[in-house]
């Protein structure tokens, strides 16, 4: 399984999935990529992702990779 974490966007500073989660999903199996600066805003930076085992692309490199993708919807 491939799973994609996208940027927010406007004023959102949170990010769908911090580098600690990237780590226990790599754990289960599963492949993440991680939009560049996606998590810039809540203070993780890319190396952080690359090191927890997250691939980090471009936005479209993450839509066309995926299979399912994290994104904050708020109500």
């Amino acid at each position: 399984m491939i799973l994609g974490i996208l940027k927010e966007s406007g004023t959102e500073n949170r990010v769908a999935m911090l580098p600690g989660e990237v780590t226990v999903l790599k754990k289960m199996g599963i492949e993440v990529l991680v939009e560049l600066q996606a998590g810039q805003t809540a203070f993780a930076s890319d190396d952080s992702y690359v090191a927890a085992g997250a691939v980090t692309v471009e936005r479209r490199e993450v839509i066309s990779g995926l299979i399912c993708y994290c994104q904050l919807i708020l109500l």
